[in-house]
């Protein structure tokens, strides 16, 4: 039988899960030709260290990245920049409450 196209392969990881889980989907999967990863639960993802490490061993690309319940508006093509902001997003860039502020004069008092 012969494909009338190219296939792919792209092995589904979700990027909550810990590092060792990665590795481990790695290992099992890595009879076949993978062209690239796809991430999964960005937006439920605690902090997107467990992925870069995974990344950084594994020196595969990220084609898309999923950040939602909604198939398919929440698919989008992977780039560096946009890893990096909803990691950056996730766990840095966080509104403080200005009650929850602490400064000189004591919490929720102007510095």
């Amino acid at each position: 039988l012969k494909v009338p196209y190219s296939l792919y392969h792209y092995l589904v990881l979700s990027a909550n899960a810990e590092l060792s889980s990665l590795l481990a989907a790695e290992e099992s999967f890595r009879i076949l030709p993978l062209r690239s990863y796809i991430f999964t639960k960005l937006d439920e993802a605690v902090d997107g260290s467990s992925m870069i490490n995974f990344l950084l061993k594994c020196n595969r690309p990220v084609s898309y990245l999923t950040t939602g319940q909604s198939v398919p508006e929440d698919i989008e093509v992977a780039t560096r920049k946009r890893i990096g902001e909803l990691i950056l997003r996730r766990n840095y860039v966080r509104p403080v409450e200005p009650s929850r502020e602490v400064g000189y004069y004591g919490p929720g008092q102007p510095t």
